[in-house]
């Protein structure tokens, strides 16, 4: 699977990666992409993206990130709704979308789907090779997930 996260945003993310690192047994977590954060965190926008690396970066100093193999971080955004960002994490999502041999790749994202977007944009075909599990910011009642 691979983890898209926004998280310099909320706690959420954090514990995502910790259940993740704590499951190696059960999930083999192939990269960490920096999502953007969402619209209403948009006065800084790419510091507070920077921020968000950094704090993924940082989990490989984790006690927990030495008991699985390393995993990329790679960065991504969201130039417009629809034109797709040519990011590292669109790219590197296509790729293993492409390469990935043991049924579907598992996307988990948490936050705002900017980097699935584009990587979909890039290549559609992807869609029949991938599950995107999303977790969004909207309450259940709320009629759009415009906000992404």
């Amino acid at each position: 699977m691979v983890l898209d996260t926004d998280t310099a945003n909320e706690i959420d993310d954090h514990f995502a990666v910790a259940w993740a690192l704590l499951a190696a047994d059960r999930l083999h977590l192939e990269a960490i992409y920096a999502a953007p954060l969402p619209q209403q965190s948009f006065q800084r926008p790419r510091r507070r993206h920077a921020q968000s690396l950094a704090q993924i970066r940082n989990y490989s100093s984790w006690p927990l990130a030495a008991m699985c193999p390393p995993w990329p971080v790679l960065t991504g955004w969201l130039d417009g709704a629809a034109s797709a960002a040519e990011s590292p994490a669109a790219a590197d999502l296509v790729r293993r979308a492409n390469e990935h041999r043991a049924g579907p790749l598992y996307v988990a994202a948490i936050g705002a789907p900017t980097n699935i977007a584009s990587a979909i944009l890039l290549e559609p075909a992807i869609i029949e090779r991938i599950v995107v599990i999303w977790l969004g910011g909207q309450p259940h009642d709320w009629p759009t997930a415009a906000e992404f």
